[in-house]
């Protein structure tokens, strides 16, 4: 596929996707972009957890397009849709680096994903970009249960991120504590990690910390041309 086609994929996806919030009061500031209870810089999972700070591509609303998409690549029954769904965010993903990488601090030298205890399921998306491809690196084991997870960096490959520039990157943000615990493994064998990237942070819009956010964000329109860093929307309003 190439850039024109791409852009024409994401045209098709846009008017799913909700921006990102900027850091102010009623967010969550610097992490997650979620929304927060009065006098709380930080939403409740990124506070339990000391989440380090994030940048989601876009929020993903429960249940609306991109979070569809990020449940159906895999986990849908058809192959056809896993695939469809696998393609779209991989589209996404691809733009959106190839426009905000410096807003992360630079291409890395290696990609690491987040897997959960049995998969990578993120492989069937960096699979379409050579560009990821060549630079991805499976270096984490999950360990533990789903409710208490913890990673580990497999010694025969932990001098592949050792001193190296890393992109941590997760399909979802829920809690945050998988992608924590995935940055302190990373951390504790000598990754230099750039500001962790994950496609979409997962959003429910009646929480009584999100209404505020949601009256704002839906609003907006998402737009290639800023990301929550170098673009974000000032929400809530």
């Amino acid at each position: 596929m190439n850039r024109t086609q791409a852009l024409a994929y994401l045209r098709r996806l846009q008017p799913e996707l909700v921006p990102v919030a900027a850091p102010r009061p009623g967010i969550c500031c610097e992490t997650c972009r979620s929304g927060v209870g009065p006098g709380y810089n930080r939403c409740g999972p990124c506070n339990r957890h000391d989440v380090p700070p994030v940048l989601p591509i876009a929020i993903s609303m429960h249940g609306k397009g991109l979070h569809r998409r990020l449940r159906g690549y895999k986990d849908a029954v058809a192959k056809a849709e896993r695939s469809e769904c696998s393609l779209d965010l991989a589209v996404l993903l691809s733009l959106f680096l190839e426009r905000h990488s410096d807003c992360l601090g630079g291409m890395p030298d290696v990609v690491v994903t987040v897997p959960s205890t049995d998969r990578d399921a993120l492989r069937a998306v960096i699979n379409r970009l050579p560009s990821l491809r060549d630079r991805h690196i499976r270096v984490l084991r999950a360990v533990g249960s789903k409710t208490e997870r913890r990673y580990e960096v497999d010694e025969r490959t932990s001098e592949r991120v050792a001193g190296r520039r890393v992109l941590l990157l997760d399909d979802t943000f829920t809690s945050g504590r998988s992608i924590t615990a995935a940055y302190g493994a990373l951390a504790n064998v000598g990754a230099k990690i750039v500001r962790p990237l994950v496609m979409g942070r997962h959003f429910y819009p009646d929480y009584d910390t999100s209404v505020d956010l949601w009256d704002c964000l839906r609003k907006h329109t998402w737009s290639l041309k800023r990301c929550g860093i170098c673009g974000p929307i000032s929400c809530p309003t």
